[in-house]
């Protein structure tokens, strides 16, 4: 029997329109030779409910798993991608979602036409406030930058998005780092880029982050954000001794303590900048979202 061309994990979490969105574009994408895993950490059964009643799960195109214990964000990751058998694999968080409703089919054409792919870098958008408006996370000639000459500065600011904004081949992708919290994405992008030459940053597909969602992983860490990022820190300068950014991130001298304050004052000024080219260069969100009640919209 042949593989999937691609598996899409989706890790839920008591956010069950978020789920639909993303299973409302895989369906009308009319894209069918693909495997979609759900495993739901929920306590509650509005995500089963809402998966049980899509067309999908009856179409038995959808493996739904209800954990029996919360497993946690990461450990449930790990857990799709280890029973995940695509050729290759997308995250779907619940809180994202393809901004198009042709990206299934823009994908596999992609794919297709360049079969030596190992890694997809997609594009990632945010929406965040009352409005139904997005904006681009980065721009892209700086992403391709950092990502092409100096990856490791992922460590420090984070130019793709989340898992979601990646498309790897099952062969090449590996475990997300379960000691890891609020790092662990950017640990693992850099990874899956140090382990292939063979990737490639696609500007013309999106994924829509929801910066409102109430029970994301950031919003459940705010409070602790600086405390975990400092311990996470020290954790990862132990396993990448070589890598110099981690001078910049925990300087031990004047210099380094220099030019941490010197990157804080470029970083914020380029954020300022960007704030203001946002307000006037927001997008507004595809008809196809408006059906959605409450996505989108902040709480």
């Amino acid at each position: 029997m042949q593989k999937p061309w691609i598996s899409i994990l989706i890790p839920a979490y008591e956010e069950p329109v978020g789920i639909k969105v993303i299973l409302d574009h895989l369906e009308q994408s009319k894209i069918y030779d693909y495997e979609c895993l759900i495993y739901d950490d929920s306590e509650s059964e509005k995500v089963m409910e809402v998966v049980k009643s899509h067309c999908l799960f009856a179409e038995r195109k959808i493996k739904y798993r209800k954990n029996t214990n919360n497993q946690g964000a990461v450990r449930n990751w790990n857990s799709l991608m280890n029973d995940c058998e695509g050729e290759y694999l997308l995250f779907m968080h619940h809180d994202e979602c393809p901004l198009n409703l042709s990206f299934f089919r823009d994908l596999k054409k992609i794919l297709k036409h360049d079969p030596k792919l190992d890694l997809i870098i997609l594009r990632s958008a945010l929406i965040k406030g009352s409005n139904m408006n997005y904006k681009f996370h980065m721009p892209n000639y700086m992403t391709q930058f950092i990502l092409d000459k100096f990856p490791q500065y992922l460590f420090r600011r984070n130019f793709i998005g989340s898992p979601s904004n990646v498309v790897v081949r099952k062969l090449k992708s590996s475990q997300f780092n379960p000691e890891l919290s609020w790092l662990v994405d950017v640990d693992w992008f850099f990874r899956q880029l140090s382990d292939t030459d063979n990737w490639f940053l696609c500007k013309d597909l999106i994924i829509l982050s929801n910066q409102n969602n109430q029970v994301s992983i950031t919003q459940s860490m705010r409070s602790k954000i600086p405390e975990v990022t400092k311990r996470e820190l020290h954790t990862l300068s132990k396993d990448y001794k070589d890598l110099g950014i981690f001078k910049l991130l925990i300087p031990n001298s004047l210099i380094g303590g220099v030019l941490s304050s010197l990157e804080q004052f470029l970083w914020l000024s380029f954020r300022s900048i960007k704030l203001i080219f946002d307000i006037f260069s927001a997008n507004e969100l595809p008809s196809s979202f408006t059906g959605y009640k409450n996505f989108g919209k902040k709480e």
